[in-house]
């Protein structure tokens, strides 16, 4: 198997080939892991506490989520190319370990992306602790944004933050900063996404079943339906 990031962008078919014609299930688990790495050094480098049920809670989504995946495309693979996917399990969990290559990716533009304004760093750590939901973090950067001393006030007692968010005040160019720096990364992730949601499943499929390009996209739309049905359900307990 591949894991050379380069080589997985620019040769999908080969990468997909070789992990499904020499499957090494040793890689693939690791593939899985690396976005629980990062996760982890990336709380750490920001300041955030971790505690060991959070990373383990975080790294057990990702592997369920891996052999849901696999279960689903291999059941579907098998309806439509029968016993030639016999014994092919291990090769579809290998070939889609990948999709958390572009994620782990992702994951690195996006904190890369914070990075460059160290006051979303530091927001970072009063929005984990104060449990704010992704609208109360949208509010929250949009007063910043706008400079609005007195919104900024009245989020602060409804919330009940007791940190003075006033020196968290975005200047102009720190605006225009951030504005290029989010066109970057929705390029970047859109992009991503692509090859994630879309080129690497389809292809793992038409190498599987081989069949035309027409039937195995309404295989694709059906079997990541099902998926992301099945996979949405483990999440919603946590």
């Amino acid at each position: 198997m591949q894991i050379n990031p380069l080589f997985i962008f620019a040769h999908p078919v080969k990468t997909l080939q070789d992990a499904i014609e020499k499957p090494d299930f040793n890689k693939a688990f690791f593939i899985v892991m690396i976005p629980t790495i990062l996760f982890v050094s990336f709380n750490l480098l920001a300041g955030l506490k971790l505690d060991m049920f959070t990373v383990a809670r975080h790294a057990g989504l990702h592997y369920l989520s891996w052999i849901i995946a696999s279960s689903v495309f291999y059941f579907f693979a098998f309806l439509v190319a029968g016993k030639t996917i016999k014994g092919k399990f291990l090769s579809i969990m290998c070939a889609l370990s990948y999709l958390w290559i572009f994620l782990a990716i992702m994951m690195l533009v996006s904190f890369l992306l914070l990075m460059g304004s160290p006051k979303f760093i530091e927001i970072q750590q009063i929005v984990r602790k104060k449990s704010l939901t992704a609208d109360e973090v949208e509010t929250l950067y949009n007063i910043l944004t706008r400079n609005d001393s007195e919104a900024l006030e009245n989020f602060e007692k409804v919330h009940d933050i007791r940190t003075d968010l006033s020196k968290y005040m975005l200047t102009k160019e720190e605006v225009a900063t951030i504005n290029n720096i989010s066109a970057f990364g929705f390029i970047s992730g859109t992009i991503l996404l692509f090859y994630m949601l879309f080129l690497y499943p389809f292809i793992t499929l038409k190498l599987l079943v081989k069949k035309g390009s027409a039937a195995v996209f309404i295989l694709y739309i059906i079997a990541g339906t099902v998926t992301l049905y099945t996979i949405s359900a483990p999440f919603k307990l946590f």
